[in-house]
């Protein structure tokens, strides 16, 4: 009997054996993982819905992220591995408004829109949405045959939808204080037209003529420099006027009809 031989096939099946072993246990032990995310108690069941947003709606447009398997073996609506930004991202898609998504443990989400007070009414090709104070596009509008609210339009400027901003922060602080000036002097508005790209916007009003401004400059002082030039110069021929153009700093054209 070669004893050399021998061991060494005892070292051969203690090895395959403890091999075995091991890849039983990584096996049992990753089945018991997984199983653990099956468990109903932390799978979503409930989505709780508040504020202005139409409850079966919702529910009907969420209802396919809780459905089928992430790598084939984990559920989608479990508590841990669900994401709430790919709900947000779906509420926005669907253009069911701008909500907060977050999940309440252990098995409900929820679901919070937002009480708005519309600013603007943005238009894209057949489509308006309202736009509110922080300058988010955050509702699908009716079709108005006169609006009653400033039409806002968006000239080579970035694709938008439900949930975006119509601009930087710095350009929506303009418009309200070129808006709100308008409004003290009981001037309204009909249109604004903004070009990103130029980084120029004009405000249209009521009486027929508008005010060609670049939104880049300071507002407060742009806003004072036109009240000066309507009292000062411009007076009691305001419903003459075409246009303001103030692009340009310390400077302003004007021209009758």
């Amino acid at each position: 009997m070669d004893l050399g031989k021998y061991r060494g096939k005892r070292r051969k099946n203690k090895f395959i054996k403890k091999t075995v072993l091991a890849l039983f246990t990584v096996i049992l032990s990753a089945g018991g993982i997984i199983g653990l995310f099956w468990i109903p108690y932390f799978r979503i069941s409930a989505i709780e819905t508040s504020g202005p947003g139409e409850s079966d709606a919702i529910k009907t447009a969420l209802q396919p992220l809780f459905d089928g398997r992430i790598y084939s073996v984990l559920p989608q609506d479990n508590f841990f591995l669900f994401k709430s930004p790919r709900a947000l991202q779906t509420l926005n898609e669907k253009e069911l408004g701008v909500a907060q998504v977050s999940k309440k443990f252990p098995h409900t989400l929820s679901v919070k829109f937002f009480e708005e007070s519309p600013w603007l009414l943005w238009c894209f090709e057949n489509s308006c949405f309202y736009v509110n104070n922080k300058g988010e596009i955050y509702e699908r509008a009716p079709q108005f045959s006169e609006s009653p609210l400033p039409r806002l339009s968006i000239s080579a400027g970035p694709s938008l939808k439900i949930g975006n901003k119509i601009a930087d922060e710095s350009v929506i602080s303009f418009l309200h204080v070129v808006m709100d000036g308008f409004t003290g002097l009981g001037i309204s508005q009909e249109n604004i037209e903004l070009v990103i790209k130029e980084k120029e916007v004009k405000f249209f009003t009521r009486e027929s003529w508008y005010l060609y401004t670049d939104f880049t400059l300071d507002p407060e002082r742009t806003f004072e420099d036109f009240r000066l030039l309507l009292s000062e110069k411009i007076k009691e021929k305001r419903a003459d006027l075409e246009y303001v153009d103030m692009r340009f700093k310390d400077k302003a054209f004007y021209k009758f009809k």
